[in-house]
């Protein structure tokens, strides 16, 4: 609410250009509310398979279950598998690795001096590969 009213005769009605304008905009907010519902019940872009929650013990055996029975080979240790065509995928990511355990077992003082010895040279190895 302002402190003062405003003028007298401020507001006046749209007309020309502006009025097509508005019964343009008007026309729009129909068109789209009529489309709505029309994408919700005929649209293919609504999930209509299976949705249900997974724990993350259940999902991990799912995706070794998946890596055993597709796999093509190997990158850098890690198993690279492959679909069947129209067939389910599953990816897993891993927030450590072997890396960063031997990290953290090092902060811990339980790691032995040989493990923090590779441990460094795989650093060494690793900042040479980004440079």
């Amino acid at each position: 609410m302002s402190i003062y009213p405003p003028p007298e005769g401020w507001f006046k009605a749209p007309h020309g250009e502006e009025r097509v304008w508005v019964g343009l905009a008007i026309v729009w907010c129909v068109v789209m509310t009529i489309a709505m519902p029309y994408w919700y019940f005929f649209g293919q872009q609504n999930s209509r398979g299976e949705a249900y929650r997974v724990t993350p013990d259940a999902f991990a055996e799912r995706v070794d279950r998946f890596v055993e029975t597709n796999k093509v080979g190997e990158l850098q240790g890690v198993p690279v598998a492959q679909p069947a065509p129209g067939g389910d995928a599953y990816l897993k990511a891993q927030a450590a690795s072997t890396q960063t355990r031997k990290r953290a077992r090092l902060l811990q003082g339980t790691l032995s001096a040989k493990e923090a010895r590779a441990l460094r040279d795989a650093t060494v190895e690793i900042r040479a590969l980004w440079r």
